[in-house]
This record gives structure tokens, C-alpha cells and sequence, in this order.
């Protein structure tokens, strides 16, 4: 039997019409970008829903302000949490046995859920947050479910892809989805098959993305483009008003024991590996005598810690200018921090959206960065002047040298997808495109760790060395060291300020769930027939890989996938 689902709507100012009631599902609202992501949804939404928002997650829910928590009803459901939680250790291949059986129970736990707040599915939009992500791999066999049978209308946004060198997690969906194609064996298990997994093309499933790039991945799918949006992140300090800068840089100055001459520039991250922590010391090294440049925070995980702990005991040698954990000073807070910079900067070679380029100029502040062009376009697009972005730091070397590492990059980017091999019961090879390089110089992010210290040892040692280096980054050591345009700061503070407010992300979620809700859905008993639903045919016509089209757009640096900590 189908049915036709349709529901009342209410209307924005302009008219849109927005679901009466809105659901947010996500793993978990522990403190990091995704939750940051739905409290800004939340606050911008919250007077446009005629009825409810509610947070659906297993329950760890610590990273929301009581603000959310006052404005929305939370909704616990224990299997929707990561598998480790869920399962109470790292998932093995006999634990995804039941994964069919996991997913029918959450589908009878979000739709019991809903009707026990008085709510029906049939008048909810469903917001997913990385569904794909491979952080609990039952989730989109819950969306398909959810679909076929109950005719749900759902807006699943990417923020990050599993495929985007995340090999564990996609290691999880391998064995997810051979749970439950492959039963006679391991002939159809591909990458081919967990795009049609994790990416279905049905009525009624709309997808949103960060940056045009990410949308292209799918749109090269085939997913119809009527169903995939582009949905940059909103960008605010919120209410905190910036300090006196003087005030700050003395605090900074007293917390860190530097000069009192000292000037300070600032890269407010967590230094995980894919921050590129050793080219953070490089232009510390660039940095003109009497500035010190800041990395606020140490990662809390095993591996990412050994790697910073590393950085942080050769920078000590090698980097005298580089300060490490300065957001951990007991009488500096974040804004004291920021308002002490001179300008804000980045190494890092992975960004899901890019807050960190954007934020420093609502507080004034310019950013010399390096240029990660599937994120940076969209806001040069925008009209976002960032000129100081560097695309490569330059490292001369002889040919052979060059040659070496070229050859250890492209080892270190197999060897990282190398145990997928082992699940997929077949060769295969993702392409690698070896950037920022010739026959004389290479980028310094293209080296691996173990080389890049061997350059960081060399420059400190050996004074002709670091002279040639600073020559050929000649572009860069100025931009270091002299002060930002005035026009250039309030044009980008104004535009940010006003393209990527709260305001215009709630005009665009309004428009999404427009086109959701325009959309005819139909529920039925039996399962989808989708495009996407089965198994490809041994004859069928090759296809891409979310994993090639990802690395069409975005340059491998072995810095992210290190596992043996180079010293």
C-alpha cells in the first residue's frame, strides 16, 4: 500500500514555508564544530518554527549551552551514539552482523520517540549531521528505512566524508555494508557499493554541503541536483567584545615570559596531525626577531598527542619564536588571546568548512594561511579578500633529494588506504597527484614528517640554508611581517559580518526545507528500489569512487596520516 505524505507548513517573513516541527540527529552534542553548527541552527530557527526542535543523539549531550538546552527538547536514543559507545569497544567485523536488525530498532526508536513528544513523522523534518561519516554505520540504513516505509522527509548534511583519508571509518563501512549486500560472498564489496550506501538518490532525501566542492562529489553520483545544497557555516564571536589590545599583549607577554617588546600572532587550533604543525614552526621561523607566534591547544587523543608532543620538544631547538599551548594560560582567555595578535595564521592542509580563515576579521584581525582551495574558493567567490594566502613554502633541494621525497609521499598515501585491501578481497588504487613540486624545489607540507624535521634541523643549523629559504619565500616573509590594510579589514569584517551571519544561514536552511517539504514522498511495505539501493552488476558501467572524486579537489600532505611518530 502507498500513501501520499503531506503536512500543514508555516512561513518565514519571505514567505518560505518551514516544517512545523524540526528534528537534528547527530551521534552525540559534545563540545566541537558539528554541535557549535545546530546551537547556531537552533538560535537562528528557533523564532521561525511554529512547533518544536529536537535534538535527538545517545545522550551526550555536554557541549550544548543551556540557551540550546532551554530552546529545544532533547530526545535520547542510545543506539544512534558512535559504535565504540554503542557496541563498548572498536567494532570487529562479527559486530556489524546484526546491523540490519540495529537499524530497525533505531527506526522504531526515532518514530516511537517522536510520537511520545506528541510529534509524527509525517510533520518533522529530519536534519542528519554526518551521517556518512562511518562513526555509526548503521545510520544510513536508518535514512533508507526511514524513507521507504514511513515517507520521511530528511536533509542530510556533510561535514567531513569518511573517504577523506578517515580509513578507519571507512574501514567500518566496508564491513557495514558487506553485512548486508554480500551474504554469498565478497564478489560485489567495493567503494562502488558504499557510495550507494551512504549516498541514496530518493524522494525526499536532500543533501547539504559546506562548500561547492563537496556538493560537485555528489552531484558526480548522479544525485539529482535539486537535492543538493550549499550551506556555509554561520560565523560569530558571539557577544564577546574584543579587549584592549595593549592589555592583552601585556597578559601574554607576563603568561608566556616573552619579551617586553614582544609582539604575537596567533593559530587557534587543536594541533592535530592534519594542522601541519611542523610548517607552523617553519614560518616561526619567518617571523621578524620580536614576534612570537601562539598554537593555543594539545590534542587529547593518543596518537595526535605523541605528534604534537614531538613538535612541541624539537620546537624548543629548532623554533625558539613558537609558543605551545598558549590557550592553556590560567589568566589569558581565548578573546585576550586573540585580541593580543597582531594577525591570525594557519598551516593547516584539511578543513571541512575553513571557520578559522573567517572568524579573525569580525574581530579585526587579517589571516596569512595557506590556500586550501576546495575551501578557500567559495570565499573569494563571496567576495572575501585573502590575499595573503600562500599556496607552498618552498624548500630547494637536489634533484635526487626531491625525487626521494616525492616517492616516500606517494608510499605514505597508499599505505594509508593499504589495509582496505584486506577487506575488499581485491587491488585497488586511488589516485595520487603529486603537487607543489619540481626537479630544484618542493612544497614543505608535501614532505613527511621525518623529512620536514630533517629540514627544520637543517635551517637551524645552517644559516646559508635558512637564507635560500627565506629567499624563496621572500612573498611570504613579508606578508609575516608587515601590517594589514585598513580598507582591507573592515571590507572583510563587514562582508563576513553580513554573508555568514546567523541570519542568512536561517534564510538558506528556510529555503532547504522549502524544497523538502515542495517535494511528493511516498512511504510503502516493501524495500526501496532505488538506483542506489542494490548491489552493482558484475557488467555494470565503472563509476567512481566518493574516495576519487574527493582527492580530484583536495591535495594528500603525509603530515595527516602519520602513525609512526617521526623524531
Amino acid at each position: 500500500m502507498t500513501t501520499e505524505s503531506s503536512r500543514p507548513i508555516c512561513r518565514t517573513n519571505r514567505g518560505d514555508p518551514i516544517p512545523p516541527n524540526i528534528a537534528i540527529l547527530h551521534c552525540h552534542f559534545r563540545r566541537g564544530g558539528v554541535t557549535q553548527v545546530v546551537e547556531n541552527h537552533v538560535a537562528s530557527l528557533r523564532e521561525k518554527v511554529a512547533g518544536k526542535i529536537v535534538l535527538i543523539s545517545g545522550g551526550r549531550n555536554d557541549g550544548l549551552s543551556d540557551r540550546t538546552l532551554d530552546q529545544t527538547t532533547q530526545l535520547i536514543v542510545e543506539g544512534i551514539d558512535y559504535d565504540t559507545v554503542v557496541l563498548g569497544r572498536d567494532p570487529m567485523d562479527e559486530d556489524f552482523a546484526g546491523l540490519a536488525e540495529r537499524a530497525e530498532r533505531l527506526v522504531t526508536q526515532i518514530v516511537g520517540g517522536l510520537d511520545s513528544l506528541g510529534l509524527s513523522i509525517q510533520d518533522t523534518v529530519l536534519h542528519w549531521h554526518n551521517h556518512s561519516l562511518g562513526k555509526n554505520v548503521a545510520a544510513p540504513q536508518v535514512i533508507k528505512l526511514l524513507a521507504s516505509r514511513h515517507g520521511a522527509r530528511q536533509v542530510l548534511q556533510i561535514h567531513d566524508f569518511a573517504e577523506d583519508l578517515r580509513c578507519e571509518n571507512y574501514s567500518n563501512l566496508l564491513k557495514g555494508v558487506r553485512t548486508l549486500y554480500c551474504d554469498t560472498g565478497k564478489r560485489f564489496l567495493t567503494p562502488l557499493l558504499v557510495n550507494r550506501y551512504c549516498y541514496p538518490d530518493i524522494s525526499g532525501v536532500h543533501y547539504v554541503t559546506l562548500t561547492r566542492g563537496d556538493a560537485d562529489v555528489l552531484a558526480r553520483l548522479g544525485i539529482d541536483s535539486g537535492r543538493v545544497h550549499l550551506l556555509p557555516n554561520s560565523v560569530t564571536l558571539g557577544n564577546r567584545q574584543l579587549p584592549d589590545q595593549s592589555t592583552s599583549l601585556h597578559a601574554i607577554r607576563r603568561a608566556a615570559s616573552l619579551p617586553g617588546d614582544a609582539r604575537w600572532c596567533l593559530y587557534p587550533v587543536r594541533g592535530i596531525r592534519r594542522k601541519n604543525v611542523g610548517e607552523f614552526l617553519l614560518l616561526s621561523r619567518m617571523l621578524p626577531e620580536s614576534m612570537y607566534a601562539g598554537i593555543t591547544l594539545p590534542p587529547t587523543t593518543e596518537i595526535e598527542f605523541q605528534s604534537y608532543r614531538r613538535w612541541k620538544e624539537l620546537g624548543s631547538i629548532v623554533a625558539p619564536q613558537a609558543v605551545f599551548d598558549a590557550g592553556t594560560f590560567a589568566d589569558v582567555s581565548f578573546i585576550e588571546n586573540l585580541s593580543a595578535a597582531d594577525f591570525v595564521l594557519s598551516t593547516s592542509v584539511a578543513e571541512g568548512f575553513g571557520m578559522a580563515y573567517l572568524e579573525p576579521w569580525l574581530a579585526h584581525r587579517g589571516v596569512v594561511a595557506r590556500r586550501l582551495p576546495n575551501v578557500v574558493d567559495d570565499f573569494t567567490r563571496s567576495g572575501v579578500c585573502l590575499d595573503r594566502f600562500y599556496d607552498r613554502v618552498e624548500i630547494p633541494g637536489a634533484p635526487g633529494w626531491i625525487n626521494e621525497c616525492v616517492l616516500e609521499s606517494r608510499h605514505a598515501f597508499q599505505k594509508a588506504w593499504e589495509p582496505l585491501t584486506e577487506i575488499t578481497a581485491q587491488p585497488w588504487r586511488i589516485e595520487h597527484r603529486t603537487t607543489n613540486c619540481d626537479d630544484r624545489r618542493i612544497d614543505f607540507a608535501v614532505l613527511t614528517p621525518k623529512r620536514q624535521i630533517e629540514v627544520l634541523r637543517r635551517i637551524s643549523r645552517d644559516k646559508g640554508f635558512e637564507n635560500e629559504v627565506m629567499d624563496l619565500n621572500s612573498r611570504l616573509v613579508g606578508w609575516l611581517a608587515n601590517p594589514f590594510d585598513e580598507q582591507t579589514l573592515r571590507d572583510n569584517e563587514q562582508l563576513i559580518a553580513t554573508d555568514y551571519s546567523l541570519a542568512a544561514a536561517a534564510e538558506r536552511l528556510a529555503k532547504i526545507y522549502n524544497d523538502v517539504l515542495r517535494e511528493p514522498v511516498s512511504a510503502t511495505s516493501g524495500k526501496l528500489t532505488t538506483k542506489h539501493d542494490r548491489p552493482p552488476k558484475s557488467d555494470s558501467a565503472p563509476q567512481d569512487s566518493v574516495i576519487d572524486l574527493v582527492f580530484r579537489h583536495r591535495a594528500y600532505y603525509p603530515c595527516r596520516t602519520e602513525t609512526e611518530i617521526a623524531r
